[in-house]
């Protein structure tokens, strides 16, 4: 299997610490809202945040086959700064490495939407479209596409059954996400020149040479009709994976109606309505395939 760049966190430490994360009290500020930003350690939690990524392209690299796994050894996470900018899509870094590009704004993001879906699920309020009319709507474009106004997470939020519902949430939109980025590394549409499982010193920072480079690939690549049809392999993968397509859905609903401009993901991604199809009709199929024969009568 190949090897993963990153200090991977055991399974149950990266539980609690996602359930302290999306738990915590809002700050003065509201950018704290949903307990990813609250002090007095935020780059901790972004750190966190990265190492949460890591380690879910890694449980999904683990489902792919010997042969998969070989072609794209050293494949990693390659995390943008941006606070401003959604963003995720495929690259080679500048050793010829096969890397996903996913931006701090993008896992900052994941953690409200999932404690709005979290919250509808266990109270039957209606957080999740609250927030997505937010995003929609929100002034400056660009300049603040994350936290919600202050007051947004009330306390029945802090309560430890939707805290616990938030982090399988945001697990699986984070897989979600990396496993659609990771469905086109797997059918060839990027091909790295030189991929390798040894760690390089310039694999720790993602330069604007890189950036730039992969965007300008991306821009020219992604269109409506390969991201759908991505959605479905990634959907399977998922499940695959042992998670379900809720986070991935509440994902879409949340940053449907976001201008696609505003973010550099909308532009890849764009069509969120039919990709949501995609999503439901591959995980239906899947749960057809897998569903287990009925069991025969008793005799006698």
């Amino acid at each position: 299997m190949a090897t993963f760049r990153g200090s991977l966190l055991g399974t149950t430490v990266r539980f609690l610490l996602l359930v302290a994360l999306l738990g915590g009290p809002a700050n003065a500020e509201g950018a704290g809202a949903s307990g990813v930003f609250v002090d007095p350690a935020p780059a901790a939690a972004d750190g966190f945040l990265r190492d949460s990524a890591t380690a879910e392209l890694g449980a999904l690299f683990g489902r792919w086959s010997t042969e998969e796994r070989r072609k794209l050894a050293g494949t990693y996470v390659a995390f943008d700064p941006s606070v401003t900018d959604v963003g995720a899509r495929i690259g080679c870094d500048d050793d010829g490495d096969y890397v996903v590009v996913v931006t701090l704004a993008l896992l900052r993001l994941a953690t409200f939407i999932a404690k709005a879906e979290a919250m509808d699920e266990t109270f039957g309020t209606h957080k999740l479209d609250e927030y997505s009319t937010f995003l929609a709507a929100a002034e400056p474009p660009g300049v603040r596409p994350l936290p919600p106004p202050v007051g947004f997470f009330d306390a029945p939020a802090s309560r430890p059954a939707p805290i616990a519902l938030a982090s399988v949430r945001f697990r699986e939109m984070v897989a979600a996400i990396l496993a659609h980025e990771l469905t086109y590394l797997v059918r060839g549409d990027l091909v790295c020149p030189n991929p390798t499982a040894t760690h390089e010193r310039g694999d720790d920072v993602w330069t604007q040479r890189e950036n730039e480079r992969s965007l300008a690939w991306a821009l020219a690549w992604y269109t409506s009709t390969r991201v759908v049809a991505a959605d479905g392999d990634a959907t399977r993968l998922l499940l695959d994976r042992g998670l379900t397509e809720v986070g991935c859905l509440a994902w879409l609903r949340a940053v449907e109606g976001v201008e696609p401009p505003l973010w550099t993901y909308l532009r890849l991604h764009p069509d969120a309505p039919a990709r949501a199809e995609a999503v439901r009709r591959a995980a239906d199929d899947w749960r057809r395939a897998h569903a287990a024969p009925p069991r025969a009568a008793p005799h006698g």
